[in-house]
């Protein structure tokens, strides 16, 4: 199950969502991939700058085979969500919106805070995941 978190930039929030997630995934023995994209990720923005300013290693774009690819697509706001469905040719069934708006700078308590919400938000998805993935037969007994 493949796991799509989007922001606009892909530089702070989608990939806080997707380290957020993992740390979960992992607690709850997940089998997942976990992506995060921007819809507006620049190469600009993988500039040695914005690596020390963000601590993101390089922003990835958001296409239309990752929409393709994911069971779920994590929408940080509703700005990205609209930017999703005007501008890609796929409109994901499984889209999930976590009303997480653009204003988190990188101060600690910033950070924290942030890490806190996306804990609040993201675990009833993984409890969806957990629950789908408990339901799906086991291929070895087939």
């Amino acid at each position: 199950m493949m796991i799509l978190f989007v922001c606009h930039a892909n530089l702070n929030r989608s990939p806080r969502a997707a380290e957020v997630f993992r740390f979960i995934a992992n607690e709850k023995k997940l089998d997942v991939e976990i992506m995060s994209a921007g819809t507006q990720a620049f190469p600009i923005f993988n500039s040695e700058n914005s690596k020390k300013a963000f601590g993101v290693e390089k922003t990835t774009q958001l296409t239309n085979e990752m929409l393709e690819k994911a069971d779920y697509v994590v929408s940080m706001d509703n700005d990205v969500s609209q930017e999703i469905k005007e501008d890609f040719q796929i409109v994901p069934q499984k889209m999930i919106t976590l009303g997480i708006e653009d204003n988190f700078s990188l101060r600690k308590n910033n950070l924290h805070n942030l890490y806190g919400i996306l804990d609040q938000k993201l675990r009833p998805l993984a409890e969806e995941v957990s629950l789908s993935q408990r339901k799906r037969p086991n291929k070895e007994i087939l």
